[in-house]
């Protein structure tokens, strides 16, 4: 499986939402259990920032009209 890289544009498998990865992050499961997640910058129309966090199998390679999608 490929890792998502910091800066691959992706999309929201339930939004639908458009951005870019800026960083890394963890939800915590138990105290020794974490799942990955991403930071996402959200492309938007206003010239307000949006950033969204969610688990990594939540997010898809995002190539206009092509995607690639990762799972466990």
């Amino acid at each position: 499986m490929s890792m998502l890289k910091i800066g691959d544009v992706v999309k929201h498998q339930k939004t639908g939402n458009i951005g870019k990865i800026i960083d890394y992050g963890y939800q915590k499961i138990s105290d020794s259990y974490y799942l990955t997640t991403l930071r996402v910058e959200l492309f938007t129309y206003s010239s307000m920032t949006s950033t969204v966090e969610d688990l990594f199998e939540q997010w898809q390679v995002w190539q206009g009209d092509r995607h690639t999608r990762f799972s466990f």
